[in-house]
């Protein structure tokens, strides 16, 4: 699958962003997203609650993947073989792809809570 104009969620405006998105999520052939709360993140460390979160996504998967593509140098196990790749999301198209869900996801996430807290300003 080739989807025109997928790069580094960060290279790209948030209107970019949604659209591919949207894209993204109708024509995956599976895609699985997941968070780890704040909680789980001050009881096991931000590195362990992002390993947790990429965990949850990929049980969320339909299709089980026969290789896992992690942006950055480190991984754990998770009963499949994994890659890291530093810079992952500016080389794969997948992890490209997995960026613009997770930050598409968390903006969505930040406007709810802003709407429903307006004095913090999120």
């Amino acid at each position: 699958l080739v989807i025109d104009g997928l790069n580094d969620s960060k290279k790209l405006t948030d209107k970019k962003r949604r659209e591919l998105y949207d894209v993204i999520t109708q024509s995956a052939v599976s895609y699985g997203i997941a968070m780890a709360t704040e909680q789980e993140i001050d009881e096991i460390n931000i590195l362990q609650a992002t390993f947790l979160a990429m965990q949850r996504a990929l049980d969320k998967l339909a299709v089980k993947p026969g290789l896992a593509l992690i942006d950055g140098n480190r991984a754990k196990d998770f009963g499949l073989p994994v890659r890291t790749i530093v810079k992952g999301d500016s080389l794969s198209a997948s992890i490209a792809a997995a960026s613009i869900l997770a930050k598409v996801t968390r903006d969505r996430l930040m406007e709810q809570l802003d709407a429903q807290y307006p004095q913090y300003g999120f």
